[in-house]
């Protein structure tokens, strides 16, 4: 089990600094993953502090995504949702995050953003050989 931290590390700070209400826009998300990963202690500590419940969450910006004129954002919840997150945007961008939300939440986005997400689930299938 992980001892509790003394003091936030930078790193948190900065992350902190980048959020708003827990939400972050998906580009400043996914570049500040890139940052972690270089440096693998810093970006496994945030992923342990993820699955614990105790830093906090990562919301994909869903706004005007599944319903029309609302506020709205998917949470990667897990460490392992974090990772692929992240390589499905470096692989495929935009579309295969928009596929992503869609399974997980098991909703269809509205129509206008049917198309792509669509190329999203196409890319994805052709990674897993479906």
């Amino acid at each position: 089990m992980l001892e509790p931290l003394p003091e936030e590390p930078l790193f948190i700070r900065n992350y902190r600094a980048l959020a708003t209400d827990k939400t972050v826009e998906l580009n400043k998300a996914l570049e500040y993953v890139d940052v972690l990963r270089i440096n693998a202690g810093r970006y496994q500590a945030v992923c342990e502090m993820i699955d614990r419940g105790v830093a906090f969450g990562l919301y994909l910006n869903a706004n005007d995504t599944f319903g029309y004129a609302c506020a709205d954002g998917e949470e990667a919840d897990t460490s392992s949702e974090l990772h692929e997150i992240a390589d499905l945007y470096a692989k495929h961008g935009y579309p295969a995050i928009l596929a992503w939300m869609e399974k997980k939440r098991g909703t269809p986005v509205l129509k206008e953003l049917r198309e792509t997400a669509d190329k999203g689930h196409a890319a994805m299938a052709t990674e897993n050989g479906s």
